[in-house]
């Protein structure tokens, strides 16, 4: 019996790190297990873990989840950054592989930029994909990027067994091979970043 092969890449679903698009290669920069041609994120740099935060509330009211996700990354300049013409990605991942968010805000429409096109925001208060507001704003290096992510209405469906929360975004959307991204990692365990609920589980932080 002939094993499966999905996207025709030439190698089989079972030992395929993209079963989606083809990848002969299997390259993996950031060695994630994910393949470079389906890695929503391949920079090998996560958001300096000083920075990274991530908190969640009102995990007891189905429905009403309410995020916020900020941090510093180094990106690369080339090509330019213009979040405001290519948009965004925003995802949320378990440690099981699960995805609690991905969210794409197009570029276009909604997105506003300061003069020296260092400074992007998106607010939208009637939600998109339950992204309220998104600003990255360009530091005084190169490539520094500060971001801020803040939505609502979510249902995230969190588990303690699922932890640590792996938050990614993407400036180079939807798949960064650019290394235009960052990922915000909590691996634990404390002091080091690491992801805790509160005693009624109705908070989760991640820092």
């Amino acid at each position: 019996m002939r094993a499966t092969d999905s996207d025709g890449d030439g190698v089989c679903d079972l030992l395929d790190n993209c079963l989606t698009e083809a990848n002969p290669s299997q390259a993996d920069s950031d060695n994630d297990g994910i393949g470079d041609a389906c890695d929503p994120c391949t920079n090998i740099v996560p958001v300096f873990a000083t920075r990274a935060r991530i908190k969640i509330r009102k995990l007891n009211v189905p429905g009403s989840n309410v995020l916020r996700m900020k941090g510093k990354m180094a990106v690369p300049t080339a090509p330019p950054i213009d979040p405001a013409a290519k948009g965004v990605r925003i995802l949320l991942t378990d440690a099981q592989g699960g995805s609690m968010l991905d969210a794409i805000i197009p570029g276009g429409a909604g997105w506003k930029s300061n003069r020296a096109g260092t400074a992007w925001r998106n607010h939208n208060p009637g939600e998109a994909h339950g992204i309220t507001l998104v600003r990255i704003r360009q530091l005084s290096a190169p490539g520094l990027l500060s971001f801020q992510v803040s939505g609502k209405h979510g249902a995230y469906g969190l588990s303690p067994a699922a932890m640590p929360l792996k938050g990614t975004l993407v400036i180079d959307s939807p798949v960064a091979q650019t290394g235009q991204c960052g990922e915000l990692l909590f691996a634990g365990p404390a002091p080091a970043p690491h992801c805790a609920f509160n005693a009624s589980r109705s908070t989760l932080r991640c820092k």
